[in-house]
């Protein structure tokens, strides 16, 4: 589906190109996001468990959006409650936040903030990143999703020898990469603090979405 997502804007991109003047500025608007599983029909009015593996589901499409916010205006999630992959579930007074919810909280710091185009020295499928940095340059902000089941992954980050310093790490992730919250247990899966034992190396923890910021020393 991932996949999906990246062939439907590159197919959206030769279309721009092809219909319309250079300098038209035409962006995409990619209408409703999120995973729908087989367990959500008409009949149960499109309810679904979310486990961790939808959070990272959600962490990878977002990325996606950002790598490709020069032509991504809007990208929708789904729903807000209740339905699909959904931010909250509700019923009645009972409330509790969805791990989409978790990621896109942890996302915060990326907002208002420019693509920082950044290649890694090594390819590992398992891991995806993001870097963004805010218009005075003082405030760079990296996003790390780790998808393998069970292997954590360690990391190196030059960031601090360009003169930032991390202040603020933060990860979503869980023991069982199955888990879910519920209205009698809503924090199995939350945004929790990350401890950087060293900030130029990171192991980042199996099936797990990490956020670090930094500030200009």
């Amino acid at each position: 589906l991932l996949e999906r997502y990246q062939y439907d804007i590159d197919l959206h991109r030769i279309v721009i190109r092809e219909h319309t003047n250079r300098g038209q500025g035409t962006k995409i608007c990619f209408d409703e996001w999120g995973a729908w599983h087989p367990e959500a029909s008409f009949e149960n009015n499109q309810n679904q468990i979310q486990t961790m593996r939808d959070g990272i589901f959600a962490a990878l499409a977002l990325h996606i959006f950002y790598k490709n916010s020069d032509i991504v205006e809007f990208a929708m999630e789904t729903q807000i409650s209740n339905l699909l992959q959904s931010l909250f579930e509700t019923d009645g007074e009972k409330f509790f936040k969805t791990p989409t919810f978790h990621v896109m909280k942890l996302f915060r710091e990326h907002t208002g903030q420019y693509l920082l185009h950044t290649l890694p020295d090594d390819i590992d499928e398992n891991l995806d990143a993001v870097s963004t940095i805010s218009p005075d340059e003082l405030k760079l902000t990296i996003s790390i999703v780790n998808r393998h089941l069970y292997e954590e992954k360690d990391i190196g980050i030059a960031f601090s020898a360009d003169g930032y310093r991390a202040v603020k790490a933060d990860i979503v992730t869980c023991k069982d990469v199955r888990s879910f919250n519920t209205f009698e247990n809503p924090d199995t899966i939350c945004m929790k603090p990350f401890r950087l034992a060293d900030p130029d190396k990171i192991t980042v923890p199996s099936h797990s979405v990490l956020r670090i910021c930094y500030e200009k020393k």
